[in-house]
């Protein structure tokens, strides 16, 4: 009865084996991503338990925290779970639905800060000219600007002078102010604040005028890394991690890797109108998939929730150019204002309010399906006595190879705005038809009809057409106009081409509406590089006429004049522009400023070759100064000098730096150079033997360390003229003492000197 008993238990022990939990130590992956090593699991047929969350610590975070106790992984909702026993791995793949999206920033943004300098500078213009007849004009364009943390202050004018044996008439001689005001840019919000003379801003419907008051105004090229229209955000999805290639027309915009689960590209294609991207995703397996999207880029959208500003206070300019402080009394208001309220559409309103006028207006701008942008507009205008309507109409459509546009504006007689009080002409009907289409072999063909019909004119109509085509070396444009008024046509024809490396000619052939043809031959040589010298000289095939011009431009100033013979006009002119800029304790001269510019220091050195954008511009003066003009605001710029040109005992901290100047202002680029004096010193011991590789010397009682090298050699900086050197290694110390005669592009090899070491 006992081995009965014996024999039962047995057999149920072996038959319940198989249904008994398994201990192991799995690796776990998650979508072929590794999340843990060695994870402790309870197996029981096809149940993997375990009392750790390894969840947690990846992208199904929010998943996972719904999880408590001893999970069964293999029972989790939307994922999936394989054993492999030969790896020991437990695999588990999650749906596309678990994982949140992953947002991919295609492009850097730079981290640099604005830099507003203390200073001012002088933009100045002169320009004489010699008539025949005995008559000179001589003319000084100044440009005033002072610039700091406060701002920026500038005032514009012009000196004319009119010499001539014959009595002439005092108009416009003198000095005449034309612009003068203080503006303060506010980067962080793009947004800047203007007070002075200004410009108005405009619609699409709307027109500028002159005025002086207060302005504040959106300005997004305060932040050029700011993207203000809609662009596409490219969407996927990856259920292993993956390897992403985005082309945009064919070209590539972007390739990196992406994890499991959805993403978002965040790139901004550098591209207008219709497109083409193409999403490639590879997974690890080498298993691609290609999709293709289609999409529209309009610039002159807003995305959403973009605002775009314009607000003017103030009264209006008179007489601008003839009189310096001619104003209106009367005060008005002028503002216009954008709102993106879709990547689709964007909104528009202006308004205008004075003494005894005001005009207000709508409009919008739209794209719908990829078909091009559509604008509609219109607006009221009205003074004491009469008032009218004015309406637009747009359309906008452009491809890599092609595009059209039509614009369509109509306005009553009585319709009224500021433009009106100053007598600016009116017209009743404006049509504007344009088409291109540019081919891949360098061929371009276009078309446009334009229609121009005033209140009080006449009307105009006018097609024209056009054709171009680039070579290798050579270019060939020719063109058809067709006055339909007139009932006239007109037509020119250039052919441009390289006379060897440095020279190109030009033929240009003409017939005007009056059936009169000139042929003019031109050569010229352009200047090479930032400075340099430039000529040109035309003829008019049959005629006596002939003009002569050339340039220089240094690092200082730019030179320019030339002569000429139209018949019954002949003369000659000379010109020089430049800029005197003090910032930084500074005074330096140098070419005309439109923007930014720095001052770029060599650390005293002179002759020092400056590169900017890896190109040559100058070098720095005799006191290691030079001033780059013609910077971009707002912009990263890199500006590096050329170190090959240098003294073998010169020392270069830095040959390149990165920076980005404020609208109006300069940055200071100190470049850290300085002589060595240097000399590479060989020491020995007593015995003739090298002092061991690695020994640590220091001279002069300076903190810097220098180190022995192979065979004794000793390369030491900062010589003078007697010099002790103290070298140690481990217990062992010893001195030694020499003399120094620095020479020019010398770095001479001294000694051997006996070191005698002691220990201490």
């Amino acid at each position: 009865m006992r081995k009965l008993l014996y024999l039962l238990v047995l057999s149920s022990t072996v038959l319940s084996a198989p249904l008994s939990a398994e201990t192991l130590f799995l690796d776990v992956f998650l979508n072929g991503v590794k999340v843990k090593e060695l994870v402790q699991f309870e197996y029981e047929q096809t149940h993997f338990w375990s009392d750790e969350n390894v969840l947690l610590t990846t992208s199904l975070s929010d998943y996972a925290a719904a999880l408590s106790g001893r999970i069964d992984y293999c029972a989790l909702n939307l994922i999936q779970c394989e054993y492999d026993v030969s790896t020991q791995r437990l695999y588990l793949t999650a749906e596309l639905a678990l994982f949140p999206a992953q947002r991919i920033v295609g492009f850097s943004k730079s981290g640099l800060q604005p830099t507003k300098s203390f200073g001012a500078l002088l933009n100045y213009d002169t320009y004489f000219r010699n008539f025949s007849g005995g008559v000179q004009t001589l003319d000084l364009l100044q440009q005033w600007r002072g610039f700091g943390n406060f701002g920026m202050i500038e005032t514009t004018a012009n000196y004319s002078k009119y010499f001539s044996s014959e009595s002439q008439s005092s108009t416009n001689q003198g000095l005449v102010r034309y612009d003068s005001f203080w503006q303060y840019n506010d980067e962080a919000h793009m947004r800047f604040l203007r007070i002075g003379d200004m410009v108005s801003g405009s619609s699409s419907w709307a027109r500028q005028v002159r005025m002086a008051g207060v302005k504040l105004s959106r300005r997004f090229e305060l932040d050029p890394q700011f993207v203000r229209y809609p662009y596409p955000e490219f969407v996927g999805s990856a259920v292993l991690p993956s390897d992403v290639e985005i082309f945009i027309n064919s070209a590539r915009l972007f390739a990196g890797q992406v994890a499991p689960g959805p993403f978002i590209l965040d790139s901004e294609p550098s591209i207008t109108g219709l497109a083409t991207a193409t999403i490639i995703t590879t997974d690890i397996t080498g298993q691609a998939v290609s999709r293709e999207v289609e999409f529209y880029i309009a610039p002159d959208l807003l995305r959403k929730g973009v605002f775009d500003y314009d607000v003017n206070l103030g009264v209006l300019r008179q007489n601008f150019g003839i009189r310096s402080f001619d104003y209106a009394s009367d005060p008005l208001g002028i503002a216009d204002l954008r709102y993106g309220i879709s990547d689709a559409v964007t909104l528009g309103m202006h308004a205008e309010v004075g003494a005894d006028i005001y005009n207000l207006g709508g409009g919008t701008d739209f794209n719908f399906a990829n078909v091009g942008v559509i604008s509609l507009a219109a607006a009221y205008g009205k003074n004491e006595q009469i008032g009218g309507w004015l309406g637009l109409f747009g359309y906008r459509f452009q491809t890599r190879s092609w595009g059209v546009a039509f614009k369509y504006k109509q306005q009553q007689q009585t319709y009224q705005d500021i433009g009106t009080t100053q007598w600016v002409p009116q017209n009743k009907r404006e049509i504007q038809v344009n088409a291109a289409y540019s081919f891949n072999n360098g061929v371009s063909m276009g078309a446009g009809y334009f229609v121009l019909e005033p209140f009080d004119g006449q009307k105009r109509q006018l097609l024209s057409v056009f054709y171009s085509q680039s070579f290798e070396v050579a270019s060939l444009s020719a063109s058809l106009n067709w006055d339909a008024e007139l009932s006239a046509t007109s037509f020119g024809l250039n052919l441009s081409f390289p006379l060897g490396s440095r020279y190109r000619a030009n033929t240009n052939t003409q017939r005007d509406t009056t059936g009169k043809v000139n042929s003019l031959v031109a050569i010229n040589q352009a200047r090479v590089g930032n400075q340099g010298g430039r000529w040109a000289a035309n003829a008019v095939i049959g005629t006596g006429d002939y003009s002569v011009s050339g340039g220089w431009r240094g690092s200082a100033a730019e030179y320019s004049g030339g002569f000429y013979d139209r018949g019954d006009s002949k003369g000659y002119f000379a010109q020089a522009s430049g800029a005197v800029v003090w910032a930084e304790n500074t005074l330096l001269l140098g070419n005309r400023i439109a923007d930014a510019f720095a001052i770029v220091s060599t650390g005293g050195l002179a002759n020092v070759p400056v590169v900017v954008e890896n190109q040559l511009v100058g070098e720095s003066d005799r006191n290691g100064l030079f001033l780059v003009t013609g910077l971009a605001s707002y912009n990263p710029v890199n500006i590096s000098i050329n170190t090959k040109v240098l003294p073998l005992d010169t020392n270069v901290v830095d040959d390149r730096v990165t920076i980005m100047a404020a609208a109006g202002h300069g940055a200071k680029v100190n470049f850290e150079l300085y002589q060595t004096y240097a000399a590479l010193v060989i020491v020995q011991d007593k015995n003739g033997r090298p002092i061991p590789v690695g020994s640590i010397a220091t001279i002069n009682n300076e903190n810097t360390p220098f180190f022995v090298g192979w065979d004794g050699e000793l390369y030491l900086e900062r010589l003078q003229s007697t010099n002790t050197v103290i070298l140690k290694n481990g217990k062992l110390t010893c001195v030694i003492s020499f003399n120094f005669a620095a020479k020019p592009n010398d770095i001479p090899v001294l000694g051997p000197f006996v070191c005698d070491a002691k220990e201490k």
